[in-house]
């Protein structure tokens, strides 16, 4: 009977010691004093560099727990490790833990990690929470890579020869610039010299000057004629326009005045062709009027010669010419054929 009773009970009294036992485990874990620490390695990082936080918890209890983490969503997490210690000085027992986190930021300013917090009770039953302090990362932008001293070297060897090119492209506008001129000014002297042997060519060639028949004024015509009839009926009626153009051209020829003289020269020519061809040919261009002369068979054949004559004028009047003494006289030679050709009405 003993044994049945003490059977009877056995069970009950082993779960009661045991709850018992858990009930003063949980006294003591709830009980004792916790500290809770935050650090870093590093306060000041590039972006792209890594950094370690440890989270370190202190305490006089045989039972450590791991605090809660804040959200950290500027960083990566990388790694997480853990490490603890317990110590016994002078009959009293302590436990310190490490959390540690690889982080790594994902963007460059001031970045925070938040707090880490435990909640616990300490020995006299109160509920308590140990946080950390925010910690606060300064994240740099990533430095570019110095160059090397070749690099710097090769960078300003080819800045130098950057700068030759430019300078040697110039040196070829400019040449080619001065060879352009020097050529426009060769083909001016070439073409005057070439007009002047023309000019030359085309008249007489016996070196004789200038002459040009000059009309007797009225009154000695009619006494010409009066006392010669049949020398009066064999002479050419005088024209009168060209004539006094021709005499203008004359005094203004003896008076140099080479500018005003160039001026009348073709409204003589023109003038003295319409008066022997029966129309009026000084309102006519330079162009229009060898178009002109060019099918009367009385001037076509002397077209080129007067052609070369209003170009000069031309020259002088429009483009600023000014021919030489030479050239002047081989000119008034050339004329003085023109005027003699008029003079025979066009033969």
């Amino acid at each position: 009977m003993l044994i049945k009773r003490k059977n009877a009970f056995f069970w009950p009294a082993m779960i009661l010691s045991l709850l018992a036992a858990l009930t003063g485990a949980g006294l003591c874990l709830a009980q004792g004093n916790y500290k809770l620490e935050a650090s870093t390695d590093k306060q000041s990082v590039t972006l792209g560099e890594s950094l370690t936080l440890t989270v370190t918890i202190r305490s006089d209890s045989g039972v450590i727990a791991q605090p809660r983490e804040p959200e950290m969503p500027d960083f990566q997490i990388n790694a997480r490790s853990s490490s603890s210690r317990v110590s016994i000085v002078n009959g009293v027992q302590s436990v310190e833990a490490g959390y540690h986190y690889s982080l790594r930021p994902v963007k460059t300013g001031k970045l925070t990690i938040g707090k880490f917090t435990l909640d616990y009770t300490d020995a006299a039953g109160v509920a308590r929470k140990a946080e950390t302090e925010p910690l606060v990362i300064d994240v740099i932008p990533e430095k570019a890579e110095e160059e090397t001293p070749a690099q710097v070297e090769s960078a300003v060897k080819k800045e130098q020869l950057a700068e030759q090119r430019i300078i040697s492209n110039h040196l070829i506008i400019i040449t080619a610039v001065i060879i352009t001129a020097f050529a426009l000014i060769w083909f001016v002297i070439w073409q005057n010299s070439k007009k002047e042997r023309k000019m030359a060519a085309t008249s007489n060639g016996d070196g004789t000057k200038l002459q040009i028949t000059d009309y007797l004024p009225e009154a000695d015509q009619r006494q010409a004629r009066g006392t010669n009839a049949a020398s009066s009926v064999n002479a050419p009626k005088p024209v009168t326009d060209p004539s006094i153009l021709l005499r203008s051209i004359i005094s203004l020829k003896n008076t140099r005045d080479y500018q005003q003289m160039f001026v009348q020269i073709p409204r003589y020519i023109k003038t003295a062709a319409g008066e022997q061809n029966g129309g009026s040919f000084a309102e006519l261009t330079n162009q229009e009027f060898l178009s002109r002369i060019g099918r009367i068979p009385r001037l076509s054949s002397r077209s080129a010669e007067i052609g070369d004559i209003l170009s000069l004028c031309d020259m002088v009047n429009y483009a600023k010419y000014s021919p030489g003494e030479n050239e002047i006289e081989t000119f008034f030679q050339n004329l003085n054929n023109i005027s003699r050709l008029f003079e025979r009405g066009g033969n």
